[in-house]
């Protein structure tokens, strides 16, 4: 996975996260809060949406639907030395990407 955190020039390898994106008419709503956590418990948070910067080309057996989607993460973290840092409206981005080719 891409899961990582930077801190003080470190990366911080995380575990598999889950991406919480709300559902809406079963469908996702990138602009309604979400919720991550972390297989290993090293890692949960609200992330809070403001921009959704979403591009779809669809050309038969060619497709790409990405969403990155920039908003403000609520939220503790354990680093990989097992500090704690908790951080709140922290500016970040995460993103849904389906490609097919």
């Amino acid at each position: 996975s891409e899961n990582m955190l930077f801190v003080n020039g470190m990366a911080h390898k995380l575990s598999r996260v889950t991406f919480g994106i709300p559902q809406k008419d079963g469908r996702d709503d990138f602009l309604k809060p979400w919720r991550f956590t972390s297989d290993d418990g090293r890692f949960e948070a609200e992330f809070v949406p403001q921009i959704d910067r979403s591009a779809k080309t669809s050309l038969g057996v060619l497709m790409s639907d990405q969403h990155q989607v920039f908003g403000r993460f609520t939220g503790k973290a354990v680093l990989d030395d097992g500090r704690v840092i908790e951080v709140r409206d922290f500016p970040g981005f995460a993103e849904k990407v389906e490609n097919k080719w």
